[in-house]
């Protein structure tokens, strides 16, 4: 074979490995692009990684890097590569904004508030508004970081700017709610929540946040009717359903919250988890055996979560003081599966408490 061959050969095995010494830091991008849209994000970030060893001031391989990385759940990670990409390109808003986001995420998740991310939070927030007085993005921005420094009443006027150029913006409105609740405006916190909810129908934690701020107010009829509402607006969420059940069991109404649950199950087409669901709502307010005979259920008639409900059986089990049952369960789900990181966190679990029991009767004698 020649030698003309041999290195045609050679590229060939190379494009199959995803790398080619002749390719652009473009190709490498484009490849990384589509690897990212497949959900594949190790060969994604390889392609990534390529482009920057092609051009170590590619901005743009960098900002899709830690895109990947966000999708991921990696801020830690996505850090870096956004603060590079902001560096080579310091006029990229999205760049910019893809930094502030990041930086508030680890920011709001650290007590500590490191310095480094503070900064990259106000610097994002300002290089946005700088490009565009009206950025919600910078705006956002500013708002956040207003209450991290206790500064509500600024705050305020941030979020209330940021819904006046664009008033769709349900986790502004909640926020914007929530700060308003904490400088005693109740009335209009109130009024703003009532009127995100027309629109926001979809969004959780507006109706949490009314709900929240009813019962604290003691008005108990209200929250009731907001988490009625958020089950009508949406009515495939299982979750919204046992809220309502949380909420009579905490007023002290448990046939209403039995009946919401039977209701539940009633209805189980309607959701993807019903048996689960109730078994969790009977495990949190102590009715063990009602939540063991849901578990039972579900193991019995859901083969594709089966490993779920056995997990959470063994749970209450334990909880019961049915160690027995429960090791005998456990020993089941590491039989057919034993490299269950759940079954062995809790077979480790229940090792740890029985040593400590154990060295505690010694201690005694």
């Amino acid at each position: 074979m020649s030698k003309l061959h041999v290195a045609i050969a050679a590229l060939i095995l190379f494009q199959g490995c995803g790398w080619n010494p002749l390719a652009r830091k473009e190709d490498y991008l484009k490849r990384g692009q589509e690897f990212a849209r497949q959900g594949k994000y190790e060969d994604a970030a390889l392609q990534y990684r390529k482009a920057i060893q092609k051009d170590g001031k590619y901005g743009e391989a960098y900002l899709r890097l830690g895109q990947l990385f966000v999708l991921q759940n990696r801020p830690m990670e996505s850090f870096p590569a956004f603060t590079r990409a902001v560096e080579l390109m310091p006029d990229s808003r999205e760049a910019r904004a893809e930094l502030g986001r990041t930086a508030l995420t680890i920011l709001l998740a650290n007590p500590r508030r490191p310095q480094n991310v503070y900064d990259a939070v106000a610097k994002s927030s300002a290089a946005l508004l700088a490009m565009d007085p009206k950025s919600v993005e910078g705006l956002r921005l500013r708002g956040y970081l207003q209450i991290a420094d206790s500064k509500t009443r600024e705050a305020i006027e941030t979020f209330r700017q940021s819904l006046a150029i664009k008033p769709d913006q349900p986790e502004i409105t909640t926020i914007l709610v929530q700060t308003l609740l904490v400088e005693g405006q109740a009335a209009e916190a109130e009024k703003l929540a009532r009127a995100g909810l027309e629109t926001a129908k979809s969004y959780g934690p507006l109706y949490d946040t009314l709900y929240s701020c009813y019962i604290s107010s003691k008005r108990p009829g209200e929250a009731e009717q907001v988490l009625k509402l958020k089950i009508g607006n949406n009515p495939k969420q299982a979750f919204y359903v046992t809220q309502l059940a949380d909420h009579y069991w905490g007023q002290k109404k448990p046939e209403q919250a039995e009946q919401v649950i039977k209701g539940l199950l009633a209805n189980s087409q309607n959701y993807p988890t019903p048996l689960m669901d109730a078994g969790d709502f009977y495990r949190r307010v102590g009715k063990l055996d009602e939540a063991a005979a849901q578990f039972k259920k579900g193991a019995d008639s859901d083969a594709a979560r089966k490993a779920e409900y056995r997990q959470r059986l063994v749970l209450v089990y334990l909880e019961q003081a049915k160690t027995q049952e429960a090791a005998a369960l456990l020993d089941t789900i590491l039989k057919e599966k034993p490299a269950d990181p759940e079954a062995r966190a809790i077979t480790d679990f229940v090792t740890d408490r029985k040593s400590t029991r154990l060295n505690s009767s010694h201690a005694n004698i």
